[in-house]
């Protein structure tokens, strides 16, 4: 169940691109897909989640923010 969790390189190495179109296209059409049922490596789910992230009108989190981001990052824990 949580394969993914342990997987090396899980978003680096491509899973099957045939797996990703069709987890897409079934999210589509709903969004209470049994990721288990259907049998997919974890790569391809991983990419199917990039690739929808890549495909978003607007970033997940806003290009104004990136200042305050990086300048969050770039402070020493205390």
């Amino acid at each position: 169940m949580f394969t993914g969790l342990t997987t090396e390189g899980l978003y680096r190495v491509s899973g099957n691109k045939t797996d990703q179109d069709n987890l897409q296209k079934q999210f589509d059409q709903d969004h209470s897909i049994d990721f288990e049922e259907m049998d997919v490596a974890v790569n391809a789910v991983a990419g199917a989640l990039k690739a929808f992230f890549a495909d978003l009108p607007d970033p997940l989190i806003p290009y104004a923010l990136h200042p305050e981001l990086v300048e969050a990052a770039s402070k020493k824990d205390e």
